[in-house]
Formats: structure tokens, C-alpha cells, sequence
């Protein structure tokens, strides 16, 4: 790589620091990583080590958030004791994972639907994924009206809080799963991981620039679709196919005219290099 990609990486990623956004943050390196990763060389332990280190850094950072609002007025001194605290207790993979496990997939909330499935609520048996998949064709636009469907966190609101109207709920793809199949949720995360690794191949094999940069960044949003439910998932994996769609017809329709031109050159030459020697011939 030269080192003008590098010069425009550290401009990425420093207007990603500089942004004071996570999420900025994390789809950046997430982008980047995997362009590396399928397209110029696979990670090997030291990368994956690296990675590991990344996330305990960031999750540290993450336990500061949820001390206090008291905080920010801490001195320097305790706010890094705190930070070097969190970063030990999480040199425990079990730790660890549990840490990542439930800011995916919603801990606090997947208990709760634990509480109210099947007990005061029914399964669903998927109808919320038929739900949701209904609602992509009754847009708002259409019917006028935004609650036609209660989307599944919509579901979780009304049993759980019902009089809370300013608040987001972290309601995830694990607590949709369940809400479905109980105990088979497993079920549910098939799909999912087919679509990632039909992502992951057309990354790797892909020779439109265009459509390396609309797959990689529908990758990410069907990992993010994990920590929310069908209703979004559905909607934000539909807005990132339907730029590849249009990048992919353009592609078959330009080199389709491509092939058809170089077919056609070579007998336009001869016919004409024909009629020219013709009257050499009858010379």
C-alpha cells in the first residue's frame, strides 16, 4: 500500500477521534480492518491480540460512563485509578465476555423478556420477523401512520414501561429470538450468519471499487442490526442492498456493452480491411 492510503487512513481515523463519537469510532476501524483483512492480508495472532486489547480499552472507557453523572467533576488521579480498575477486572475472559455479550445483546432488557415470555405473553413462532418484513412494503409514506405495526421494542415498551415516552430501551436480536422460539432462538441467527458470509465472500471477490465500499459497509450494519431489533435490522440491511443492487446492474450492463463492443470490433476490421483489398485483387 503507498503511502498516500496510509496518509488518508490517519485522516479517517483521526475526523472519527476528533468526532468524540463510538460510534464513529468503531465503524471506522471496523471498515478499515476489513478491507485489510479480505483484500490485502489476513489478520494473524498479533492483529487478533491487538484487537482484544482494543475492545478491554474501549469497554473500560464504556464502565466510566455508567459510574455516576458525579463523574466528570472527578479528579484526574481517580478517574484513571477507576479506568486501570476496570481494565484488570476485565483481564478475565469470562468477564470480558459477559461485558461484550450483554452490551449486544441487551442483558438487562433479555432478562426482562425472560420474566414476561412465555409467562404473562405468548411466542410468537416468527411472526414479528413477518411483521417486520410487512412493514418495509407500508412504508409511513403510504399509510400516514407510524405505529401500523408494533415493531418488537415497541412490544418490550408497552409491557415494560408503558408511560415512557422519551426513552430508548436497549432491545436487541437475542431478546427478539427468544420472544419468538424460547429455548430454539438459535434458529433465528441462521440467516443472519449466511448473509454475513455472503457479504464476506462478495468483499473478497469483488472487483468493483464501488461496490467494495457499499458491502463492507453492509457488513457492518448487519452487525449493529444485532443490538436492535428486525424492524430496524430489516430497514437498515434494505437502504445499504438497494445501493449494491443498482451498483451491481450498472456493472453487468457496462461490461455487457464492453463484451458486446470488443466482439463486434474485430469483424468490423476484417470487413473492412476486405472491401479495401478488394480492388487490389481484381487489380
Amino acid at each position: 500500500l503507498s503511502l498516500t492510503f496510509y496518509i488518508l487512513l490517519a485522516g479517517v481515523l483521526g475526523v472519527a477521534l476528533l468526532s468524540f463519537s463510538r460510534q464513529q469510532v468503531v465503524v471506522t476501524v471496523l471498515a478499515v480492518g476489513l478491507f485489510y483483512h479480505y483484500r490485502v492480508r489476513q489478520f494473524g495472532w498479533r492483529a487478533v491480540l491487538g484487537s482484544v486489547l482494543l475492545i478491554m480499552v474501549v469497554a473500560a472507557f464504556a464502565r466510566l460512563r455508567s459510574v455516576t453523572a458525579s463523574a466528570v467533576t472527578l479528579p484526574m488521579g481517580e478517574l484513571i485509578g477507576e479506568f486501570l480498575s476496570n481494565f484488570i477486572d476485565l483481564l478475565n475472559p469470562v468477564t470480558l465476555i459477559l461485558e461484550v455479550g450483554g452490551a449486544i445483546a441487551g442483558q438487562e432488557v433479555f432478562s426482562q423478556v425472560l420474566n414476561i415470555v412465555p409467562h404473562y405473553d405468548g411466542y410468537k413462532y416468527g411472526a414479528t420477523y413477518a411483521q417486520s418484513a410487512w412493514g418495509l412494503l407500508t412504508p409511513r409514506i403510504i399509510t400516514g401512520q407510524y405505529d401500523v405495526i408494533a415493531t418488537p421494542a415497541f412490544w418490550f415498551r408497552e409491557w415494560y414501561a408503558p408511560t415512557v415516552t422519551s426513552h430508548g430501551f436497549d432491545f436487541s436480536m437475542l431478546s427478539e429470538a427468544y420472544m419468538n422460539f424460547g429455548e430454539l432462538m438459535f434458529l433465528a441467527f441462521f440467516p443472519v450468519g449466511m448473509l454475513v458470509a455472503a457479504l464476506s465472500i462478495g468483499i473478497r471477490t469483488t472487483r468493483s471499487s464501488a461496490l467494495l465500499v457499499w458491502l463492507i459497509f453492509a457488513w457492518i450494519s448487519a452487525l449493529y442490526g444485532l443490538r436492535t431489533d428486525s424492524n430496524a435490522f430489516f430497514k437498515a440491511m434494505t437502504y445499504q442492498f438497494l445501493p449494491v443492487l443498482l451498483i451491481v446492474f450498472l456493472d453487468r450492463t457496462l461490461l455487457s456493452r464492453n463484451r458486446t463492443r470488443l466482439a463486434t470490433e474485430p469483424a468490423n476490421l476484417l470487413s473492412q480491411g476486405s472491401v479495401r483489398s478488394a480492388p487490389r485483387n481484381f487489380k
